[in-house]
């Protein structure tokens, strides 16, 4: 006989159990995608989805292993889940709009990062890359505007959280994009540098780093020895989100940038 108490709610053992497998499977999904190891890292995923289909972790990590196992097309379905569960979960919004851009929609990505903005006005990471989409449907003047809002926003939270910017490299590395894309190159690579000095692991802030030292070997053959402006950059062989998006000539291409990105720097929460 079981006596229950009033005004207790007694959870089926079985089912926290499953919750709490779904929630260790996710970090070992984690823990295989920070390794290299995507398909182990989609079948820890998938597991942890069998145990608990409203893990809105897992799905984002099944949208993450996809975008890195190549399989582009099926991983907005997974993004899509993640927010549909959690509507307010930043990240998976970024996700998605990061794999729209992949596929080439980058109106339904920008729509994306608006929704991440939305519900934190301080995602330079879903700004700059609006702005990136902004620059390819031919929109330079706004994507500027929006480059000019991350820095100021960064510059902001430097000022008002100076200890927290201290140890946060995201900051200075989202801003070193915007300032990059702004051409102000030697402000790029100081905030690459900072950014550096807190993680010097930081993929994001050593391929923006590598991306200026380009530049800076461009001037040679331009009169005055003066950077060219953005626009008129090449690729490099090896494309990184911090090499400038306009000059590509369709969407499709910086979904290529993006994805080169999301392999090197295991982009997921």
């Amino acid at each position: 006989m079981v006596v229950l108490l009033a005004g207790t709610m007694v959870m089926p053992v079985a089912a926290t159990t499953q919750m709490e497998e779904s929630v260790t499977l996710v970090q070992t999904g984690n823990d295989l995608l920070v390794q290299g190891r995507y398909g182990d890292a989609l079948i820890a995923f998938d597991s942890a989805i069998e145990k608990d289909p409203y893990s809105s972790l897992a799905w984002n990590g099944r949208g993450m292993a996809l975008l890195k196992m190549g399989a582009v097309k099926g991983a907005p379905e997974a993004f899509k889940k993640a927010v549909e569960i959690d509507p307010y979960y930043v990240t998976a919004w970024d996700n998605l709009g990061d794999s729209y851009t992949y596929l080439g929609s980058c109106n339904d990505a920008i729509d994306a990062y608006d929704r991440a903005i939305a519900i934190n006005p301080n995602d330079l990471y879903a700004m700059v890359h609006k702005g990136m989409c902004l620059q390819e449907l031919g929109k330079p003047d706004e994507a500027m505007q929006l480059y000019g809002d991350v820095v100021r926003l960064a510059d902001y939270e430097v000022r008002k959280h100076p200890n927290d910017a201290r140890y946060d490299a995201r900051i200075w590395a989202n801003k070193g994009d915007a300032l990059y894309r702004l051409g102000r190159y030697q402000e790029a690579m100081d905030a690459y540098s900072v950014a550096l000095q807190i993680n010097p692991k930081m993929e994001q802030a050593l391929s923006g780093r590598k991306a200026v030292e380009t530049v800076f070997k461009v001037p040679s053959q331009t009169p005055g020895g003066v950077p060219p402006p953005l626009e008129s950059l090449t690729p490099t062989p090896s494309p990184t989100p911090s090499a400038p998006v306009s000059c590509l000539p369709v969407c499709g291409a910086l979904g290529i940038l993006l994805l080169i990105y999301c392999r090197r720097t295991g982009k997921y929460r």
